[in-house]
């Protein structure tokens, strides 16, 4: 989740990558990229929300953890793509499946804790969770895209800056899902062996 995060701060620059890259006023991408979000996002968060529901009460006890990993596979690499699109309804278009699976965590994340979190630490987890995720994304994503276009790329390839941080912080999540997948069932067995002891 910290990646997602880390990518969805990233997108901040979107405006400017857009204005740089092809052309596009500001004003025309927010508009864009708004009406995308209102629509896209709060469909994938039911969606996800109702898909977790159906799967857990089929037995699929890992079914929070499921959906993160679906949504992120999503998600980076549509993260990645989108700026190096050769135009900008491609882009767009790209993009518009990345809110998908990064709208998809964010109700399947808090979902999953609960599963794994004892009943009487749930409130103070999900509070520190959501600092550590707001904090790491806030810090890391637009600071990493705005030390590569200054170091790294230049102003003028500010999508290549964009890219690179979805790549680098997102590669090394899409190899570690199997191992993620591991250990939140290894909690779920944990969990419960401690409420039948």
């Amino acid at each position: 989740m910290c990646v997602t995060t880390i990518i969805g701060y990233s997108w901040g620059w979107f405006a400017a990558m857009f204005e740089r890259t092809w052309g596009w006023a500001p004003e025309t991408f927010a508009v864009a990229f708004g009406l995308m979000t209102l629509i896209l996002a709060p469909i994938s968060v039911l969606f996800a929300g109702w898909l977790n529901d159906r799967w857990f009460a089929a037995g699929r006890e890992d079914a929070a953890m499921r959906i993160m990993i679906i949504a992120v596979s999503i998600e980076i690499p549509m993260a990645i793509l989108t700026p190096l699109m050769p135009t900008p309804g491609f882009a767009l278009a790209v993009l518009s499946v990345a809110i998908i699976g990064n709208a998809m965590t964010t109700a399947a994340a808090p979902a999953g804790l609960v599963h794994i979190t004892p009943s009487k630490s749930r409130g103070l987890l999900i509070a520190m969770y959501y600092m550590v995720i707001s904090l790491t994304g806030l810090v890391l994503g637009p600071g990493c895209v705005g030390w590569l276009s200054d170091n790294i790329f230049g102003n003028d390839h500010l999508n290549y800056a964009v890219a690179a941080t979805s790549a680098i912080f997102g590669i090394p999540v899409l190899l570690l899902l199997p191992y993620g997948l591991h250990r939140f069932r290894d909690e779920l067995v944990r969990r419960r062996a401690q409420q039948s002891a």
